[in-house]
């Protein structure tokens, strides 16, 4: 019996989903609850873009990432070398003196951030405890959200509410022109857990969508 091109689609569709998409559905199906929100209060957001414009005036230009920063992560996901190169011309790009700026690596741990920043003198001194292998947007995201931190407080900006910080800490990021930057980042992505098991993953206050809207707005 001779199929039709559509019929040889559909059967194959049908065995992918029996033997491989079974599984990224049941991942899905168990993914934390929250896992792809977020914090969704628009109202919030609006209130940070003011703010923001207040300050700043109008957006900032796009970042554009450097190639050879690309090509070493590419290669060495946990460079310390390429990762620093990354924050001090995420500084260059928002006017800030990049020699003032470290970086640390160091192992994911339970109960530590993904990433926390402290002056050290007239230096500030970041850290990072992620996953590095397969995770590179991840981490620039959390570098730059952790960059927007300090460089709000330094402009004099800095909400006393903390969860009204932590957006205003995403909007900023997008507000200085790392949209393509965070977006990347803050997708959720399965990661291998113990068993040869996955489960969701996911960093950042904004989820994808709202960092869009941000976007939109600015």
């Amino acid at each position: 019996m001779i199929r039709s091109p559509l019929v040889t689609l559909l059967i194959g569709i049908v065995l992918f989903m029996i033997f491989v998409g079974r599984h990224y559905i049941k991942d899905f199906l168990h993914a934390p609850k929250g896992s792809f929100d977020g914090i969704g209060d628009r109202e919030m957001i609006d209130k940070a873009i003011g703010v923001l414009n207040g300050r700043f005036g109008s957006p900032f230009k796009s970042y554009v990432l450097s190639e050879d920063i690309a090509q070493i992560l590419k290669r060495e996901p946990d460079s310390e070398y390429a990762l620093n190169i990354f924050l001090q011309s995420v500084a260059a790009h928002c006017g800030f003196d990049r020699h003032q700026l470290m970086l640390r690596l160091y192992g994911e741990e339970k109960n530590l951030p993904p990433g926390r920043i402290q002056k050290l003198g007239s230096s500030y001194l970041m850290e990072l405890h992620m996953e590095y292998e397969n995770n590179t947007a991840s981490v620039l995201s959390v570098i730059v959200h952790e960059f927007c931190h300090f460089f709000l407080s330094e402009s004099g900006i800095e909400l006393v509410n903390t969860l009204q910080n932590e957006v205003l800490t995403d909007t900023a990021a997008v507000y200085f022109g790392f949209y393509e930057i965070m977006r990347e980042g803050y997708k959720p992505n399965l990661r291998s857990v113990k068993d040869g098991m996955n489960q969701w993953h996911r960093v950042g206050y904004l989820n994808v969508d709202n960092i869009d809207y941000v976007h939109r707005m600015i």
